[in-house]
């Protein structure tokens, strides 16, 4: 019996280094397809509470890319070039190296073309002005009425989802037990007692990082613990969102772009891709879908420049695995590497990746969106269209 232990712990560990003699060495080594999906740089609040004091300070309007926020893509920019991921792209735009997207709203466009003129700066033989270190770079954009993907457009079966969250119990409960913080809070930023919600708190939590990015004054009653009890409700009720797989099957950054990025890892081994990197200029309601799918910590907002990557490698083998990272502005952009579920190791074979994301992506979210409750067969047409 003794015996038969010891070969049975001989064979697994016999197998563990076969396994580990597959993988390729990860110091060095660079993946042969980057992708990233990442919120735009620092802005101006989209909206105002009441009672903010600072509403000349935003004078390029609403929801605008601040020249911090050109600043941040543009050093990410720089540092994907010199040492995310060094030697991996030519100096010189090729189109078929590189693909940019980005939803339709500015801020995402200026956060995309702020990257790719650090990524990109021209050579000498594109160089068309002198003293201009900048050349033009495509970036494509998803019209607003079909981006499924990364802004979001009308989905009733998202909205239905999402309003099961919002009926259910445990959210009740959380909403009882915090309403009379958003209450005053709210009636403080200068709410009406019809708009003492919690999305109103979201408001007044989005215009103080504003304020607090560009050292701007608080009023008197936004204290600190104000301000840590209005972030913690938020990130529950993130987590509340964004732990939900039918809410992150169908939004955005979930369902959707997974689904993109996984038929763009198998296009690229099979050699029907030439692009080495694929960027996603978005929103944190994208960034934050796609981090739920991927079933990880989606209770902090992600912060500006933030990035969720899916890297594909190639051994000397020609076996292929897949890596999981998410770049955070406030760990100095350093590549976090996440397990993803089923996995064994952060380097995970595409065998036991494609199997794990198989029932998560979404292949065809208009036609999801459109299949709600109401459809008798809701569960085996949504099975259908993975």
């Amino acid at each position: 019996m003794f015996g038969l232990l010891i070969s049975l712990i001989l064979i697994q560990i016999s197998q563990l280094e076969a396994n580990e003699s597959k993988r390729p060495k990860h110091d060095g080594i660079l993946p042969v397809l980057v992708q990233q999906v990442c919120r735009h740089g620092d802005r101006s609040p989209v909206n105002l509470f009441p009672n903010n004091q600072h509403r000349d300070a935003w004078i390029q309007g609403p929801g605008y890319l601040t020249p911090e926020g050109e600043k941040m893509l543009y050093d990410n920019g720089a540092a994907f070039r010199s040492s995310w991921y060094p030697g991996l792209l030519s100096e010189i735009v090729y189109p078929n190296e590189s693909y940019v997207v980005s939803s339709h709203i500015d801020r995402c466009i200026m956060s995309a073309n702020s990257f790719m003129a650090a990524l990109y700066p021209p050579t000498q033989q594109f160089q068309f002005e002198q003293g201009l270190n900048w050349q033009a770079f495509p970036t494509h954009m998803i019209s607003a009425q079909i981006d499924f993907y990364l802004y979001g457009t009308d989905c009733p079966a998202g909205i239905e989802a999402r309003e099961r969250i919002y009926t259910s119990e445990a959210y009740l409960q959380f909403l009882g037990d915090n309403q009379l913080f958003i209450n005053n809070t709210c009636q403080l930023a200068g709410y009406q007692e019809s708009d003492w919600t919690i999305n109103s708190l979201s408001t007044i939590s989005d215009n103080l990082i504003c304020d607090s990015a560009h050292n701007l004054s608080f009023p008197d009653w936004a204290t600190e613990s104000v301000v840590a009890e209005m972030t913690n409700i938020l990130n529950v009720q993130r987590q509340f969102l964004y732990s939900d797989p039918e809410v992150n099957y169908l939004d955005t950054g979930g369902g959707p772009v997974l689904g993109l990025m996984v038929e763009n890892i198998e296009k690229k081994m099979n050699g029907s891709l030439t692009q080495k990197f694929i960027y996603y200029s978005a929103h944190d309601t994208t960034v934050l879908p796609f981090l739920g799918i991927m079933e990880q910590d989606v209770g902090p907002n992600p912060p500006y420049s933030s990035c969720g990557v899916l890297e594909l490698y190639q051994s000397n083998d020609n076996d292929f695995f897949v890596q999981l990272s998410f770049r955070n502005k406030t760990l100095d952009m350093t590549n976090d590497v996440r397990l993803m579920p089923k996995c064994n190791d952060v380097m995970c074979d595409y065998a036991t990746f494609s199997q794990m994301v198989a029932p998560k992506v979404n292949m065809d979210p208009k036609t999801a969106c459109y299949l709600t409750s109401k459809d008798k067969n809701l569960e085996t047409n949504r099975k259908n269209l993975v």
